[in-house]
């Protein structure tokens, strides 16, 4: 509604649902981009409208979570922000076990999934704290019930 560039990365490396839940078919997602084979406005999909751009995340093999911890993603992030106004990752659901945890993470906000049956207000909190600790400016909590 203000008119900003908004950029949503896929990080939910356990169960990649962005852009099936956005109803997006995606062919190509950014995981295939951090190699150089495919330029990223291959994988993104954007909505001229409301001026937002979705980078899904298509890859099953288990290889996204040590790709979205490596410094090639963090490059991939860096462009976006010199691209859009606002970047945002979509972690997922908190507490998920991930093959390996970023340290680092060089974007404007975090999103992640709680599942509000399963998930105390202190885990959330200590959630958003650590995710806080990575980089983002702001942190949002998704509460849910899967």
């Amino acid at each position: 509604a203000e008119g900003l560039r908004v950029a949503v990365v896929d990080g939910d490396v356990d169960n990649p649902m962005l852009g099936t839940a956005a109803g997006i078919d995606a062919v190509h997602g950014w995981d295939e981009c951090l190699t150089g084979d495919l330029p990223l406005d291959e994988a993104a999909v954007s909505s001229l409208e409301e001026g937002i751009t979705i980078l899904p995340l298509v890859d099953n093999t288990g290889r996204g979570a040590e790709q979205a911890s490596g410094p090639r993603f963090h490059a991939m992030l860096r462009a976006l922000s010199s691209e859009f106004d606002l970047v945002v990752v979509d972690y997922g659901p908190m507490g998920v076990a991930r093959q390996q945890q970023p340290t680092h993470l060089p974007c404007d906000a975090a999103i992640l999934v709680c599942d509000v049956r399963c998930t105390s207000d202190e885990q959330a909190a200590a959630a958003v704290e650590r995710m806080r600790g990575l980089g983002p400016q702001s942190v949002g909590v998704v509460q849910n019930f899967t």
